[in-house]
C-alpha cells in the first residue's frame, strides 16, 4: 500500500467516525424532541379539554335559554290567536261587538309601574270586561281589533308581541281572518 492510499483509508475513517457521531447527535437530538413534544402534546390536549369542558356546557345553556324565550313567545302567540278566535265567535254568539286589546301597564294612583309589570290583554263584551290574560315577564304586546255582531272585524289590524329581539305579528285580515305570518 502506499501512503495515499493509507493516508485516504485514515480520512475516510474519520469521516465516517464523524458521520457516526452526528447521527447519534441527530439520533439523540430527535429522541429529546420527541420527548419534549410529546409532553407539549399532552399539555396541549389538556387545554383543549378544559376548554371544552367549559365552552360546551355553557353554548349548551345558550341553546336552552334561546329555546325556552322561543317556546314562550310561540305558547303567547298560539293563545293570543285562540282568544281571537273566541272573541270573533263571542261577538257572532251575543250579537254584540266584542274588542280584544293589549294594555300596557299604567301607573296607578298612589303607584308606579315598576320593570317587572306585566303587560297584559283583555277582552271586552260591549263595555264589560269578561276576560284578562296576564303575559309572562319580558313579553310585550300591542294591538287592538274590536269584531263586530257578524264576526268580521271593524278594519284590518296587528298584534305584535315581542321578546327582547324575538318578534311575532298576528294579523286579522279584512274577511276576519288571523294568521302568523
Amino acid at each position: 500500500m502506499t501512503d495515499q492510499e493509507n493516508g485516504g483509508s485514515e480520512e475516510r475513517e474519520i469521516v465516517d467516525s464523524k458521520e457516526t457521531e452526528n447521527r447519534a447527535r441527530a439520533a439523540s437530538f430527535r429522541d429529546r424532541w420527541l420527548t419534549l413534544s410529546w409532553a407539549k402534546i399532552r399539555k396541549f390536549e389538556a387545554l383543549v379539554f378544559l376548554f371544552m369542558f367549559f365552552a360546551v356546557p355553557w353554548f349548551g345553556l345558550r341553546v336552552v335559554s334561546y329555546t325556552k324565550a322561543q317556546i314562550v313567545l310561540n305558547n303567547i302567540t298560539h293563545d293570543l290567536v285562540n282568544d281571537l278566535h273566541v272573541a270573533k265567535e263571542k261577538a257572532v254568539n251575543l250579537k254584540k261587538r266584542v274588542t280584544l286589546k293589549a294594555v300596557q301597564p299604567k301607573p296607578m294612583v298612589f303607584g308606579t309601574v315598576s320593570a317587572n309589570t306585566p303587560f297584559r290583554y283583555v277582552i271586552i263584551y260591549d263595555m264589560e270586561v269578561a276576560q284578562e290574560v296576564v303575559l309572562p315577564d319580558g313579553i310585550t304586546l300591542s294591538g287592538i281589533v274590536i269584531f263586530l255582531e257578524d264576526g268580521m272585524p271593524e278594519k284590518p289590524s296587528s298584534f305584535i308581541l315581542s321578546q327582547g329581539k324575538r318578534t311575532a305579528i298576528v294579523e286579522i285580515d279584512r274577511q276576519g281572518l288571523v294568521s302568523v305570518p
